[in-house]
């Protein structure tokens, strides 16, 4: 891939190397054009009082833009499409060289978390962790074998109940209060619910001390008054 870089890297230099001179050329011949435009505009009636039509149009073909124009267009016509066929020759590469470890998926796993352990998942970046992890709120489903809790198949369980009880891996705040924060894993939780899932993420302490407590009003991802609620 880097020789794939250095080569567009190439072109486009030459391209820059040898067109922007052209175009240059093609902007300088368009003000002379504009200039002689006017001219003959403002004194039309002289030029036809004189007879001086031939003369006029020799200087319209003196700064014609055809020549430039084909110059410049000539130029982005050799440079960009072997810009173009390099850049996609470097993507079918980067695609052939990707692809087994695209197509690899996680296989032969078996595992079993007793209620109650803890475990940890670690790896390369692109291993499969989060793919592993996803299965359990099916976000993917199994192609082969079975993911249970409790010895029930997920599959056999209904996913927006089955989503409400796994917590997301991301956290994320939307604009609203602290308190309807909360409620999204479950809006019909009680007062003595709210504070005690806030206590085990040790985020209550840190909501009573702001201004109106779990009523304290948050911006999208957690923003109050331009400073953002990291704790959280």
């Amino acid at each position: 891939m880097a020789g794939i870089i250095l080569v567009v890297a190439f072109l486009v230099f030459g391209n820059m190397r040898m067109g922007y001179p052209r175009f240059g050329t093609v902007q300088k011949r368009l003000d002379r054009l504009n200039g002689v435009t006017r001219e003959f505009l403002s004194s039309v009636r002289v030029v036809r009082a004189f007879r001086a039509e031939e003369e006029e149009r020799e200087k319209f073909e003196e700064v014609s833009l055809a020549r430039a124009n084909t110059a410049a267009l000539r130029t982005m016509a050799v440079f960009s499409p072997f810009i173009s066929l390099t850049v996609n020759f470097g993507i079918v590469l980067l695609w052939i060289s990707g692809s087994k470890r695209i197509g690899e998926s996680l296989h032969e796993i078996d595992i079993q978390i007793r209620s109650g352990e803890t475990i940890g998942i670690i790896g390369s970046t692109g291993s499969g962790k989060t793919t592993f992890v996803n299965l359990i709120p099916r976000f993917y489903d199994a192609v082969k074998g079975t993911v249970r809790i409790d010895g029930c198949d997920i599959r056999q369980i209904d996913v927006k109940y089955l989503r409400k009880a796994v917590a997301h891996q991301k956290a994320l705040l939307f604009s609203g209060t602290i308190r309807e924060n909360l409620l999204w894993g479950r809006e019909d939780a009680g007062e003595e619910e709210l504070y005690r899932a806030a206590e085990i993420a040790c985020a209550d302490t840190f909501i009573r001390q702001s201004a109106q407590g779990y009523d304290t009003r948050l911006g999208q991802e957690g923003y109050r008054d331009m400073e953002p609620m990291r704790n959280l």
